[in-house]
């Protein structure tokens, strides 16, 4: 149960504070790639995973809550119903904890990412000239037997 709620603020955060614009950014960054289908990721960022992950969080509160976790055990139960309610109470409340953060801002995006994976590509292969190996086949790169 504790793991849907987290889910559920994690998504919240990553919503607030990484954002979808940036998210785009660093997958087409990582990958060369975009984010398709657009409007189905944007559906799936902002609505589908926070909804999703609260609604099975509330649903299985509800559901251990009328059915019981460990019948028969009811201090073990008392116990990790303390236990989740202290967990929740400190995620809510470590929330709100704001301070200026330390993530670098990112470069704009790119209009030609072809310009840009070429410029990496020319500055691979001179450092492999400089180096003097071939893609890691010098003799140098391997020990001796």
């Amino acid at each position: 149960n504790f793991l849907l709620f987290i889910c559920f603020l994690e998504s919240v955060v990553f919503i607030w504070d990484f954002g979808y614009s940036r998210l785009d950014h660093a997958l087409r960054k990582a990958t060369g790639r975009d984010l398709f289908p657009k409007y189905g990721c944007k559906f799936g960022f902002y609505a589908a995973i926070p909804v999703a992950t609260l609604a099975l969080f509330i649903y299985q509160l509800y559901n251990d809550a009328s059915n019981g976790v460990v019948p028969g055990y009811k201090s073990i139960e008392v116990a990790g119903w303390v236990l989740m309610g202290i967990l929740v109470a400190v995620s809510c409340v470590t929330l709100w904890k704001t301070a200026q953060g330390t993530l670098p801002s990112m470069e704009p995006v790119v209009e030609n990412e072809a310009a840009g994976a070429e410029a990496e590509t020319d500055n691979i292969e001179l450092i492999d000239r400089k180096s003097g190996s071939e893609l890691g086949n010098s003799s140098s790169d391997h020990g001796t037997l």
